[in-house]
C-alpha cells in the first residue's frame, strides 16, 4: 500500500520520486517514509479505509508478504488544520514491491487504490536521518 502511495505521488506530482520520499537502503532493507496531505473532508473515509485494512487483515498480510514488505504502518495526524497521513514501510526492496503491486488482483490493493485517488492531495518530502533494528537479518523474513 505504502509502495502505491510512492507510485501514486510520483505520478501525480513532479519532481517527487521515490528518493524524495524517504526511499533509503539500510544494507539489507529499503526504508521508506512518506507525508500526505489529505484532501479537506476526507476522514470519513480515511476511518473507512483503516477499518477496511483490519477487517481484511489476513489479505493485506499476505499482500505485504508477496510484496516482501515486513512493516507497514500509517498514522493520521492533523497540522494546522489540515489532516495528514504518514506511511513507513520497510521491504527487501522498494523496487520489486512496486512490480507486485502493480500487477495484484487483491481486494485490498483494489480497495486502497480507490481510496488514495479519492483522498490523498499531495506528497511531502522525508529524509531518513538514521534507521536502527535489533533484528539480525531482517530480509530472512521479507
Amino acid at each position: 500500500m505504502l509502495l502505491a502511495a510512492l507510485e501514486h505521488l510520483t505520478q501525480n506530482h513532479s519532481g517527487f520520486g521515490a528518493a524524495e520520499a524517504g526511499v533509503m537502503q539500510d544494507g539489507s532493507m529499503d526504508v521508506s517514509c512518506v507525508v500526505i496531505e489529505l484532501k479537506p473532508d476526507s476522514l470519513d473515509r480515511v476511518k473507512a479505509w483503516a477499518e477496511f485494512i483490519l477487517d481484511n487483515r489476513d489479505d493485506a498480510i499476505a499482500t505485504l508478504e508477496n510484496e516482501g514488505v515486513t512493516i507497514e504502518s500509517f498514522f493520521l495526524l492533523k497540522i494546522e488544520s489540515k489532516d495528514y497521513l504518514v506511511g513507513y514501510m520497510r521491504a527487501k526492496s522498494m523496487e520489486r514491491a512496486h512490480e507486485v503491486v502493480k500487477h495484484s488482483l487483491s481486494k485490498v490493493d483494489a480497495y486502497h487504490q480507490q481510496f488514495k485517488n479519492g483522498t490523498w492531495a499531495k506528497g511531502i518530502k522525508s529524509e531518513l536521518m538514521f534507521d536502527l533494528s535489533r533484528v539480525q537479518d531482517e530480509s530472512s523474513i521479507a
